[in-house]
């Protein structure tokens, strides 16, 4: 017997506790750190924090040195952001700017603003560019960026949203491999700009992404582990049962399902038995790709990368 779920963070730990105390292994299925393999508990599904260190590690593979952060300031966005300034610094790579802004708002750009050093008290470059062109300026100004690759975790209409501020500050992202510097210098009056890389998270993982964000988001990076278009047979059905796409949560859970009814079926009713080949478990071809549980007692899977190209949200060789 293994007991599975449930999703809620709090309902989760309390679960937990009184699994152990059962002797009850228990797969969790909330997106939240920590396990206890020894007493049999088992956490199944990708936390905030997960992905902020798998937006870490992308920054690693993409080889770039510096990089920031940018997030909402609620409880998800910060955990997403503190675990990828953490891994980021652990690899080596500088965190040079952290910013937040209020998950709710629909104007953004004092946020931006102060993330970008866009004050003229305090950036006298700026105050310059200000005093010789007026209010005219602040379209003009190209402004120094100190991170190659900024990480924004957010959910899909208001990531598009945040990036959108960031043309319209200056910042010049990454939308194309070889870009025309000639150009791009005559753009940011005479001096060549630094070219910032967008991360998303599974938040930016949606169709309308590419649409809403326009050409803010092209060439942008999402790290996710699940895509309906490289999961057909489980997307197809899933979407004839509830008439609505599967989520990256929802193939999660799928997999866990999976493996607490393998680990379960072989144990003959012991729970020892089944908490040890949970402990070992694996899956080849899980709707969410293949997965092993790790010693920690957490389910451990290759990150997926997708790219915005052409409008659409693609697989990236990264």
């Amino acid at each position: 017997m293994i007991a599975l779920g449930p999703v809620g963070q709090r309902e989760a730990q309390a679960a937990a506790a009184r699994a152990a105390i059962r002797e009850l292994p228990i797969a969790l299925l909330a997106p939240a750190d920590g396990a206890a393999p020894a007493a049999g508990v088992f956490r199944m599904v990708a936390s905030p924090a997960d992905e902020g260190r798998l937006a870490a590690r992308l920054a690693a593979d993409l080889g770039v040195a510096t990089v920031g952060v940018l997030s909402p300031l609620d409880d998800v966005g910060l955990e997403s952001a503190n675990a990828f300034a953490d891994e980021a610094t652990a690899l080596g790579l500088v965190v040079t700017a952290r910013g937040g802004y209020d998950p709710t708002a629909t104007v953004l750009e004092p946020d931006l603003r102060a993330f970008l050093g866009l004050d003229p008290k305090t950036n006298p470059r700026l105050r310059r560019h200000l005093a010789r062109y007026g209010k005219r300026g602040w379209q003009t100004f190209s402004p120094d960026v100190p991170f190659s690759l900024l990480y924004i975790p957010d959910r899909y209409d208001h990531a598009a949203l945040v990036a959108s501020y960031l043309p319209y500050l200056g910042v010049e992202v990454h939308s194309e491999d070889f870009p025309d510097l000639d150009a791009l210098r005559a753009k940011h009056g005479g001096r060549l700009p630094t070219t910032v890389q967008l991360v998303g998270d599974s938040g930016w993982n949606h169709p309308s992404l590419p649409v809403r964000g326009g050409a803010a988001v092209e060439g942008a990076l999402v790290v996710d582990l699940f895509s309906p278009e490289l999961a057909s047979d489980f997307a197809t059905r899933y979407q004839a049962a509830t008439r609505r796409a599967p989520t990256s949560a929802a193939a999660q859970a799928y997999d866990a399902a999976i493996l607490v009814l393998r680990a379960a079926a072989g144990a003959g009713g012991q729970r020892a038995l089944a908490a040890r080949a949970l402990a070992r478990a694996t899956l080849e071809d899980g709707a969410a790709g293949p997965a092993a549980m790790d010693a920690a007692g957490e389910l451990a899977r290759e990150p997926l990368v997708l790219e915005v190209r052409g409008g659409a949200l693609v697989p990236s060789p990264w």
